[in-house]
């Protein structure tokens, strides 16, 4: 992505998809509720930050569905593709489905405030550790 961006002369943003979810949620959904954000992970566990009553976001975690709702404040609200796992656990839950139309109009909001001059390069979020291992010493055969 940078490297399209400088050969074309333009910035390049970063914004990750909580950023996102809270600017549409903020625009489009006006809420005095704590929101927990929840992404999918491909895994057993989700990535997760609340976004507060004053839209800010704090607390990036992973944590599986079993733990959130044994933590889940009863007045919050839970958004996100990853907030699934938790509504068949739990179908009481109140969701905050945001459209992808919402999501994406919240992109380009985003994208068309962001200044180059204060907005840094886009940055990696990472909430897991790498998950790889050293490879194996080859073997000699004689």
């Amino acid at each position: 992505m940078r490297g399209l961006a400088l050969a074309n002369a333009k910035p390049a943003f970063g914004f990750d998809h909580f950023q996102i979810t809270a600017h549409a949620i903020q625009t489009f959904y006006p809420q005095t509720k704590p929101v927990l954000i929840i992404r999918e992970s491909k895994r057993a566990d989700l990535f997760c930050a609340w976004l507060n009553a004053d839209h800010t976001i704090e607390n990036y975690f992973l944590s599986t569905a079993q733990d959130i709702l044994e933590k889940l404040p009863a007045d919050c609200l839970i958004t996100g593709n990853g907030a699934a796992p938790l509504l068949a656990l739990n179908p009481s839950l109140h969701m905050l489905d945001i459209s992808d139309t919402r999501f994406m109009q919240s992109l380009a909001q985003l994208t068309q405030r962001a200044d180059p001059a204060q907005h840094s390069s886009p940055q990696p979020l990472y909430l897991r550790e790498a998950d790889v291992t050293a490879p194996k010493p080859l073997a000699h055969t004689a």
